[in-house]
């Protein structure tokens, strides 16, 4: 297999980790039991009182146990970070045509790869 063809199938791999993790994230929301920090007993999740984080909380504001939405928020953002890693290694050389774009590059991939790695460590 060519260095091309690696390089759109990250790209691929990278859009549909994206759209998986949206999917996810939003099936999350829906599951979520309720409450904010200001709010417990509000009902479900709000958009803008909640934060993503807490979609990954064990038991939620209101107390109830928070299992589907920490369920899905985990495998959301372990294979959106997973995705990222071939993402990043591939994007090097896509971008750099002299040796300072290069050079650069090289540090771009070094931070997102790190940066994969840490999210997936968040899980």
């Amino acid at each position: 297999m060519s260095l091309k063809d690696w390089k759109i199938r990250s790209f691929y791999f990278e859009f549909i980790g994206c759209i998986q993790y949206i999917i996810l994230i939003f099936t999350a929301m829906f599951f979520y039991p309720g409450g904010t920090e200001k709010y417990p007993n509000a009902p479900g999740y709000s958009f803008w009182a909640n934060s993503l984080s807490d979609l990954g909380r064990t038991v939620s504001y209101s107390g109830q146990i928070n299992a589907i939405s920490m369920i899905l928020f985990s495998v959301a953002l372990f294979i959106w970070a997973f995705s990222l890693i071939p993402f990043f290694i591939y994007l090097t050389y896509s971008v750099s045509e002299t040796d300072l774009q290069r050079n650069i590059s090289y540090i771009g991939q070094i931070s997102g790869v790190i940066a994969g790695i840490g999210l997936i460590g968040i899980v």
